[in-house]
């Protein structure tokens, strides 16, 4: 596939539109097991309008609309952590999402965001455009820091990973963000959802789902409620309030 880029573009277009047709049955199926997120897409468009100015503002300053999260993505976050009630969420991959998460926290109140970055440039600028925003910038750390800390494991509501690149370097290699989710995981207490970004690309999308299977995770494709201009979208997961047991 990697040598006919034009099957690739095809396969692509294949599956957005496939996913897109399940979205309902998909939507259907998050608010039967999680009742709290019932009907959450109905709820994105008055979450989004107001990070679209900030957002521009955000890829005109600091990054590409490419790379920075979207607003749809910033939006389900926000939904998720006010209809979940999350008093913890950790942003991997820190950049607007991390503004849209620290100013729902502040009209919110109760919510305690940590933001981590695997390159300390991209750090620095998102404490730098949150402070041009009036947002505190506590809790932003390196994720070399935040991945050693035993403290911190088990302890978030919420986890927002768009941390490491989506796409495979060399054929056959595991993508870094993929390399990232372990230990993405292990800080979510029983539970706890975790909301994975770029999951439109492979390999990227088969090797999350073999963690989240090995984990016996569910898992849910918000197509509909996050795909953006450039084709990506999120999936949801939850971690199991209690670990499995061998029959």
């Amino acid at each position: 596939m990697r040598r006919f880029p034009r099957l690739r573009f095809v396969a692509r277009r294949l599956d957005r539109l496939g996913r897109r047709l399940l979205g309902p049955w998909h939507e259907w199926h998050l608010g039967r097991r999680l009742p709290a997120l019932a009907g959450v897409i109905g709820s994105l468009q008055a979450r989004i309008q107001p990070l679209l100015a900030l957002r521009q503002d955000y890829i005109t300053s600091v990054s590409r609309d490419a790379m920075a999260a979207s607003a749809e993505f910033c939006a389900l976050a926000q939904e998720i952590c006010h209809r979940w009630g999350a008093t913890r969420v950790a942003d991997l991959g820190s950049g607007f999402s991390s503004y849209a998460l620290r100013s729902f926290a502040r009209r919110h109140g109760g919510l305690e965001v940590w933001s981590a970055d695997d390159q300390q440039e991209w750090l620095e600028k998102t404490r730098h455009f949150l402070r041009r925003n009036d947002l505190p910038t506590d809790h932003c750390v390196t994720w070399a820091s935040m991945a050693a800390t035993t403290s911190v494991r088990g302890t978030f509501d919420i986890v927002t990973h768009d941390l490491g690149h989506a796409g495979a370097r060399d054929e056959g290699a595991t993508p870094q963000r993929a390399r990232y989710l372990e230990a993405a995981l292990d800080l979510l207490r029983p539970g706890g959802l975790i909301l994975l970004d770029d999951m439109h690309a492979q390999p990227y999308r088969s090797c999350a789902r073999s963690i989240l299977r090995r984990r016996s995770m569910e898992s849910y494709p918000m197509v509909r409620a996050t795909i953006d201009r450039w084709g990506r979208y999120a999936w949801l997961a939850v971690v199991p309030l209690s670990a499995p047991t061998d029959d």
